[in-house]
């Protein structure tokens, strides 16, 4: 059974693990609304370094939430 949904449901004030058909792959995204751009391409890849918004070229077509984040001790060695 897949959690995958369509884009235009996504939340717009958190991270989502987002689908791009055109690369092929799932990533982290975030929306940001681009409201002053004449085509605006909403989603960032990624993460925000530096301020900079990293490929908005391959929009996601679908996403889900981000997983719970492990619990208990997480040694690292």
């Amino acid at each position: 059974m897949s959690n995958w949904q369509p884009i235009e449901t996504a939340p717009k004030d958190q991270w989502i693990l987002g689908w791009s058909q055109k690369r092929n792959r799932v990533d982290m995204w975030k929306w940001d609304d681009q409201k002053y751009n004449k085509h605006p391409k909403p989603y960032c890849e990624d993460a925000f370094r530096m301020g900079v918004c990293f490929d908005r070229e391959h929009q996601p077509t679908h996403w889900q939430p981000l997983p719970n984040p492990p619990k208990g001790n997480l040694d690292v060695d």
